[in-house]
């Protein structure tokens, strides 16, 4: 924004406004990187239980043609 005074009070006030509370863009990015975080933990852990649940399967179904 330049140095004019005018353009230094624009670009602070865009910042107080990008890390104001739980309204600022900044703190709502935060939030919705943790929300991704958190479903990519669930999915890795869908991935591992649903290996696990047909690694079972082919285990039963191999023991029961013998």
């Amino acid at each position: 924004m330049g140095d004019y005074p005018s353009g230094k009070q624009l670009a602070d006030k865009f910042g107080k406004k990008a890390r104001d509370g739980s309204n600022g863009a900044a703190d709502l990015l935060g939030q919705f990187a943790d929300e991704l975080r958190r479903k990519a933990d669930l999915f890795q852990q869908a991935k591992k239980n649903y290996r696990a649940t047909d690694e079972q399967i082919a285990d039963d179904l191999g023991r029961s043609t013998q």
